[in-house]
This record gives C-alpha cells, structure tokens and sequence, in this order.
C-alpha cells in the first residue's frame, strides 16, 4: 500500500470487485480496431481475470491503485523467472496527467518484490507519450513487432489435409472466454491460429503464409473473421501465395534493470 502526500491512495492486489472496472479501463486505453485484436476485447475476459485471480499461484497478477475507494489505475503482469512482463498499465482518463502512473509502477513493483531483475513491456509506436515516459525509467528498445492485415485472393490446394490436432479443447476455451488458440496440421508442419473475439483470427507464424493449403482451408471454415499477422519482422506485401499483405501498426518491445530505479 502507498501512503504518500494524498493519504487517500492506495496500491493494492486486484480482487474479484475490481475486474469489471479493470476491463473497461483497459478498453478505454486502447483504439477499438486494437483492443478488438487483444483478449480483453472478447466476451469473456471477465470471466479469464477471475479464474486468474483465485488462483493464488497464478503467474499473472492484477495491481490497481484507488483512491478513496475508486479505482482509478491497474497494471497486469507476467512474473517469468528472470523478469516481469508489464502486459498492461492504464490509468483512468480522469486522473492521468497527475503522476499516478508512475506510482502505480513502482508502488506494483515493490508490492511484486519479484526475484526477477528486469521489466519488459511492449508499446505501439503510435503512443508517443508512453514511450517518453517508458524512456525516462530507463526502458530502452530491444526489438519491433508489426502487425498486418491479411486478405485472400485466389488461393489453390497444393495436396496435404488440413487437421486441427486441439479442437476440443480450442472449442471448451471460446466458449467460456471468447478467446482460444487452434493448432493446426498440414503435412510434417504445426502451426498455431488464435481466435479473438467474434471477428479475428492472429496467426503469428511466418511459415504458415508459405502454406496454401491451410490458407485455403483457414478461408473455408471461418469466412466471417478477419485476419492479422504478428511478426517481429517485417514482410513483402507481395506474398505471391494468393494473399494481400498491409501493415497496420507496429510495437516496440523495451527492457529496464530494476536495480535502476527500485
């Protein structure tokens, strides 16, 4: 808990009452065609920050900061072995601007007490102040990531059946949160395809833009949705595989030493 010159903040582990607001500050943080392409876009995250939330043990882990009893901030993170993972940190728009941000950083930091040395996050590039103020912790680029939107043309089946080696459990995992991960087999190749909401599919494999044959059958069996590509590369807009290739947006990942400012 912190208890600095507004004695009426507070820093504390999230808890079960907390997450509708979590949610929708989250939502808020982000544009809509973004936050559609995340997990906290979908029907059922919610319900996913619950489950994550009774389990003590659990690897992710929920911090907000209120403010006589409002909560006006949150940060989630990924506690790994040799670091943390800052997946997100939103404040209210009615308090940013008034250094609760950079509170809610260390005060989470402090309240983690993690056994890990650094803090990785990652930033779109088009959040030009969040990279500032990453900068002036220390946070320092260590790669990028692009996003693309993915259209199909004509696309032609080269010979392998297409199977998916999970569906069962990919079904189980939409149906409680709107959110799943299928894997895919074509021929001796494995390929992972994420379901997001009601509208995306994120597939995060090269490889797999190369493959016509579960291209094909992607388009097949979920004509709805759309699709984007997450790479830490960037690629042709020519695939010459039937495919129309456009970058959307890209994210900076970024890397601090906690003992430089603990």
């Amino acid at each position: 808990m912190k208890k600095g010159k507004d004695m009426n903040l507070q820093v504390r582990f999230a808890e079960k009452k907390d997450v509708g607001t979590i949610v929708r500050l989250v939502r808020e943080g982000f544009p809509k065609d973004i936050i559609d392409r995340m997990i906290y876009g979908a029907d059922g995250i919610g319900k996913y920050i619950e489950i994550q939330l009774e389990e003590k043990s659990s690897e992710t882990r929920y911090i907000i900061t209120e403010k006589k009893r409002q909560v006006v901030g949150f940060v989630e993170y990924r506690c790994l072995l040799d670091s943390l993972v800052l997946n997100y940190i939103v404040i209210d728009l009615e308090f940013r601007g008034k250094g609760l941000a950079s509170l809610l950083l260390k005060e989470s930091i402090r309240l983690l007490n993690p056994a890990g040395c650094r803090v990785i996050l990652d930033v779109f590039d088009y959040n030009t102040t969040a990279l500032r103020w990453y900068e002036k912790f220390g946070f320092k680029p260590t790669g990028t990531s692009y996003w693309y939107d993915l259209k199909f043309g004509e696309l032609e089946k080269k010979g392998n059946e297409v199977y998916i080696v999970n569906f069962p459990q990919a079904c189980s995992l939409y149906r409680n949160f709107g959110f799943s991960m299928l894997t895919l087999r074509s021929g001796q190749h494995y390929y992972n395809v994420g379901i997001l909401g009601r509208h995306w599919l994120r597939i995060t494999q090269k490889e797999l833009l190369s493959d016509p044959d579960v291209l094909l059958f992607l388009a097949q069996k979920y004509p709805e949705r759309k699709y984007f590509v997450l790479l830490p590369e960037k690629i042709s807009s020519e695939s010459g595989q039937g495919i129309e290739i456009r970058e959307v947006v890209k994210s900076y990942r970024m890397e601090c030493e906690l003992n430089a400012w603990k």
